[in-house]
C-alpha cells in the first residue's frame, strides 16, 4: 500500500510540475501575442523601406516563437494526460 502511495505522490508532483510549466508556456505565449501586435502596428506605420525589412525579420522571429511556444504547450498537455 505504501509503494502505492508513493506512485501517487510521485504522479502527482509530475502532474502539478507540467501543469505549471504549461501555465508559464501560455503566459509566454500571450507576451509574445502582445508583442507581435505591437510589431503589426509598427510596421503599419513604418516610414522607409528599411524600416518595414527590419520590422519584417522581427514580426517573423515573433511568429516562429508563437510557433515554438505552441508545440510546447502541446507537448506538456500530452504529458499530462498520459499520466
Amino acid at each position: 500500500m505504501n509503494s502505492v502511495q508513493d506512485k501517487n505522490k510521485q504522479t502527482d508532483f509530475v502532474t502539478r510540475a507540467n501543469l505549471d510549466r504549461s501555465l508559464a508556456e501560455q503566459q509566454s505565449s500571450a507576451v509574445l501575442q502582445q508583442e507581435k501586435q505591437n510589431a503589426l502596428q509598427q510596421l503599419n506605420s513604418a516610414g522607409s523601406l528599411i524600416e518595414v525589412q527590419k520590422l519584417t525579420g522581427k514580426l517573423h522571429a515573433i511568429e516562429s516563437s508563437i510557433q515554438d511556444t505552441t508545440t510546447r504547450i502541446n507537448m506538456a498537455a500530452q504529458k499530462t494526460l498520459v499520466q
